[in-house]
């Protein structure tokens, strides 16, 4: 039930993001951004919830969900590179053929190919599994947010870790560890996502006042800022 809520929760911020201007101010636009701004964060959390704990065939993993997935993608796909971007000639030549607003769709194929393998890192290297979590949070969060504020980067940190990795692999922690989050108080998510909006905001006001430019950076997938509000907001309602 409560991951329901969760996903409710996620299906409106998602469909708010693409909908949302700047017609009662930047202050209102970057508060109501960075609230939603957390909704692709919480489908994937919930992907790893559901899935990296299960036992079953890699036979039945792909036909349950891969192939369910594929054919849909490819057509709608195809349908909108013939009508908004390319001739038929050029379609069929294997050019520009992907539209670049499916990205999710690209991404969450890529998580679940790797699923399996995951399933069985996770069986039997756990803690080990968190070093990989901690490494994508230290390069793929945190530095960003250094580098931009020309503080002290983390050292050997020029080389990517995969993007949405680290809130796939959470998601089966909080599953597993559901029950320490019991004996903590509902006030303290709310503190710590609060703490999470603000870093948000205040990081974009300061980079305006400072530069006079308007950037959203604070407001990606995966800020720091936004990282804290997913985790904050995930935990509230699964406890």
């Amino acid at each position: 039930m409560n991951i329901d809520i969760i996903r409710i929760f996620a299906f409106v911020f998602i469909t708010m993001l693409h909908t949302l201007n700047r017609q009662y101010g930047l202050d209102i636009w970057m508060i109501g951004y960075g609230i939603i701004s957390i909704g692709v964060n919480l489908f994937i959390l919930i992907s790893g919830y559901l899935l990296l704990d299960k036992t079953e065939s890699i036979k039945t993993f792909l036909k349950k969900r891969l192939f369910n997935i594929i054919p849909l993608f490819i057509i709608f796909n195809v349908i909108y590179t013939y009508f908004y971007k390319n001739s038929i000639i050029s379609l069929l030549s294997g050019k520009s053929i992907a539209a670049p607003h499916f990205w999710y769709i690209y991404m969450i194929l890529g998580l679940y190919i790797i699923t399996p393998w995951l399933r069985k890192v996770l069986m039997y290297a756990e803690k080990e599994t968190l070093y990989v979590i901690i490494l994508w949070f230290l390069y793929n969060v945190l530095n960003p947010y250094l580098r931009y504020f020309n503080l002290i980067e983390i050292p050997f940190s020029n080389f990517p870790i995969t993007g949405f990795l680290g809130y796939y692999l959470l998601g089966y922690y909080f599953k597993k560890y559901k029950d320490k989050l019991e004996n903590i108080s509902y006030i303290y998510f709310i503190l710590i996502y609060c703490t999470g909006l603000l870093i948000s905001v205040l990081s974009t006001k300061y980079v305006l006042h400072t530069t006079g430019k308007r950037v959203s950076e604070f407001f990606d997938k995966n800020s720091i800022g936004t990282f804290i509000m997913t985790l904050s907001f995930f935990s509230f309602w699964l406890k």
